[in-house]
């Protein structure tokens, strides 16, 4: 790659939620390469978190031709501001071992699954997966939403009653009265605290098979489903069919023999109902998260401030 830390092109992606795929892909004369994973361009996404990727070639001559390349510099065409960022983009897709009419890019066969605009990543699967029936789910995720949607949405559809969650404790900021009552037996694995867990990865289990999906998204309704008749975020993942054991042996050794915690272990007992009293604080930060790419700070306080109330940070 000659030109690389010389000479790039920044395009500005145009979407409404958080742009939060990770595509790396490499592009020759004849085929090119394509990875996949969760890790940001930061040193903590290629050195200090624990991260999860997967690379592969594409080309005429690759299992994976590579043409839902197409489709997805198409969509990128269309986030973009300037003229002259379209036509790099459609540089791309004009190589000439892309060609479109080879391959049929549907949902059933395609080696990536794309959400964005109006097509959640929970529909995609589900139309994916359709009729297929778990019962455990072993995830690794770097954070969570407050309301266990995620967790709802694989019982519901796939009928996943059991879920082991790997993960850094301290980005867990599910509420654990939601988490309570969800029909789903739940545990935690505690990631090792030397560095930050941002893997995304879900194993999916049962009399009927595994399946599998990695990728940048997180277990969480921002991720997965629409809010507001939108997607939340813009994310990409590889769905692995019938995936082999082995081939994921490494990750899901991860699974075994951790010390399992209970929700409430993780999450503290349920505080909904407190209320201040003259032998505590008035209030109590429960959660700060910061979110650079979308300038934002949010917090969480017990018990809950009113509508009247005056917040200063």
């Amino acid at each position: 790659l000659r030109q690389i830390g010389r000479r790039y092109l920044l395009i500005p992606a145009k979407v409404d939620h958080a742009f939060h795929p990770k595509l790396i892909a490499r592009f020759g004369q004849d085929d090119g390469m394509v990875w996949i994973g969760s890790g940001n361009l930061t040193a903590g996404g290629w050195g200090g978190n624990l991260e999860l990727g997967a690379s592969w070639k594409v080309g005429p001559k690759e299992e994976d031709q590579g043409i839902w390349l197409t489709e997805l510099l198409g969509q990128a065409i269309d986030w973009a501001f300037e003229g002259f960022q379209k036509r790099e983009l459609q540089d791309l897709i004009d190589y000439p071992w892309l060609n479109r009419n080879s391959y049929n890019n549907s949902a059933s066969d395609a080696p990536v699954l794309l959400g964005s605009h109006a097509n959640s990543l929970a529909d995609k699967l589900a139309s994916r997966w359709s009729g297929r029936r778990f019962t455990d789910l072993r995830l690794m995720t770097g954070s969570t939403d407050e309301d266990g949607r995620f967790l709802e949405w694989v019982h519901q559809i796939f009928g996943v009653g059991n879920v082991t969650i790997y993960m850094t404790p301290a980005n867990a900021i599910y509420d654990i009265k939601k988490l309570n009552n969800l029909p789903i037996n739940i545990s935690f694995l505690p990631a090792p605290s030397d560095a930050m867990l941002h893997a995304k990865f879900y194993w999916f289990s049962g009399d009927e098979g595994e399946a599998a999906v990695l990728g940048s998204s997180n277990a969480s309704r921002s991720a997965w489903q629409l809010i507001d008749g939108n997607q939340g975020n813009v994310e990409l993942i590889v769905p692995h069919d019938h995936p082999s054991p082995e081939e994921f042996s490494e990750i899901l050794a991860k699974f075994k023999g951790g010390d399992l915690r209970s929700p409430a272990e993780i999450l503290g007992e349920d505080k909904s109902d407190r209320t201040p009293d003259e032998k505590s604080d008035a209030y109590r930060l429960d959660n700060l998260e910061v979110s650079y790419a979308m300038g934002s700070i949010s917090a969480r306080i017990e018990p809950a401030l009113g509508d009247v109330a005056e917040v200063i940070l």
